[in-house]
């Protein structure tokens, strides 16, 4: 039941209906975490759909604590170097980026397109329209050492610890 639950959830995010989605994914999270436990991937799963729709919403206070638990959950369940874990990484950089908290930010980008490059190289468009948020971000920030961040971005992504 909680799978046909996402699975619409789903359905009606990419559609739109966002506060149909919003109902959805939350009834599919608490059946998840009832069956399955809270930190189990498809509760997770839930939750950062959860976060999403709020997102697209604007509601930035409400999505946060859904990408931060998210986020742990999937690190845990699927590894650092996740794409999922980027992605959580990349929507939180975005919304501190909103809320004008450029030091929370950055980081979070840094280590989102870390994982992205690896995974894809930096030729791929998902990567560079990410890279150039991290830019725009830099450029806020007014850092007189873009060049070099950027730089060892690229040395990061290339040389795998």
């Amino acid at each position: 039941m909680a799978q046909v639950l996402h699975n619409l959830g789903e359905l009606n995010r990419v559609q739109g209906d966002y506060k149909q989605a919003e109902l959805l994914f939350e009834q599919a999270r608490q059946l998840r975490e009832k069956a399955l436990g809270p930190d189990h991937l498809d509760a997770g799963t839930s939750l950062y759909c959860l976060a999403l729709v709020y997102y697209h919403q604007k509601s930035y206070v409400k999505a946060e604590p859904c990408y931060i638990k998210a986020k742990k959950i999937f690190e845990k369940a699927l590894g650092q170097e996740h794409p999922n874990v980027a992605n959580v990484l990349y929507t939180l950089a975005l919304i501190y980026r909103a809320w004008g908290e450029y030091e929370r930010a950055e980081p979070l980008f840094f280590r989102a397109l870390v994982i992205f490059g690896r995974i894809h190289g930096l030729d791929a468009p998902d990567v560079k329209s990410r890279w150039s948020e991290y830019v725009t971000l830099l450029v806020a920030m007014k850092r007189n050492d873009t060049q070099r961040r950027l730089e060892g971005l690229k040395a990061k992504i290339q040389y795998r610890e």
